[in-house]
């Protein structure tokens, strides 16, 4: 009878793996002349650039959550939520925008942001890539301007910066978490 097993670990961040994953179909997109190809590459990148973002931002407040000494009912089940998929989401999370004025500022400060008074472009930044994301992926008909070659090659040039910037914006009002190393990468780790 054996007395070892053998495996290995490997160690991930699901927020630096996808960002990783988008430049590296972004720079794919560059490459082929291919037009199904490079419209492919193109539409998983701005998923992968999103998806990225949205994982960290619920690492931001999982980290502002848990380090306070009082949660309120709502800092409960959205920290709830964030630990178990399971759970209900909080009324209001799946709005992008809800999230990025409301939730997170909320976390990281007790406060929201009211958006009509006081528009931050960083927010705002954000709030355009996600909605080019949602035209793949709820797409309607109507909506093909999002999705045609030069603007998508222009939203994803600009891709990298709009999160940055974003993650910025959360560490100047007080996140515990600051802006990761990999929002500074413009280049995949695996450039062929």
């Amino acid at each position: 009878m054996e007395s070892s097993i053998r495996c290995s670990v490997t160690i991930t961040n699901m927020s630096s793996e996808l960002f990783d994953d988008a430049l590296y179909y972004k720079e794919l997109s560059e490459k082929t002349d291919d037009f199904f190809l490079k419209r492919r590459y193109q539409r998983t990148s701005l998923i992968c650039f999103c998806a990225s973002a949205e994982a960290w931002m619920n690492q931001v407040i999982k980290e502002q959550l848990k380090n306070k000494t009082n949660l309120t009912l709502q800092d409960q089940k959205l920290l709830d939520f964030i630990n178990n998929a399971d759970k209900d989401m909080p009324k209001g999370y799946s709005s992008i925008r809800k999230r990025i004025y409301n939730f997170l500022p909320s976390a990281i400060t007790g406060k929201t942001i009211n958006w009509i008074q006081k528009k931050q472009d960083a927010f705002e930044n954000y709030i355009e890539l996600s909605r080019h994301r949602n035209s793949v992926v709820h797409y309607v008909s109507g909506k093909e301007k999002d999705l045609e070659a030069e603007t998508m090659k222009n939203m994803l040039s600009k891709a990298p910066y709009i999160i940055e910037n974003l993650f910025e914006k959360y560490a100047d009002m007080g996140s515990l978490l600051k802006v990761p190393s990999w929002y500074r990468e413009r280049e995949s780790r695996s450039q062929n």
